[in-house]
């Protein structure tokens, strides 16, 4: 568990962006049945600029 945690605070560190959601998503975890879905990161990026006004990278 520790190991994992290390993975998502190096991820967050490196990257400041929602990379949880593409991984989420990538291995299935998501449920229909309850409602869950993710916002594509393109979107969230055009939000971000809207509100910020500055460009988020992100790797996919």
């Amino acid at each position: 568990m520790s190991y994992l945690l290390a993975e998502v605070v190096m991820g967050l560190e490196a990257y400041h962006c929602d990379f949880l959601s593409s991984v989420f998503m990538d291995l299935e975890l998501g449920s229909d049945r309850m409602g869950q879905f993710f916002i594509p990161f393109e979107v969230s990026r055009m939000i971000s600029m809207i509100v910020h006004g500055e460009t988020v990278l992100c790797p996919n």
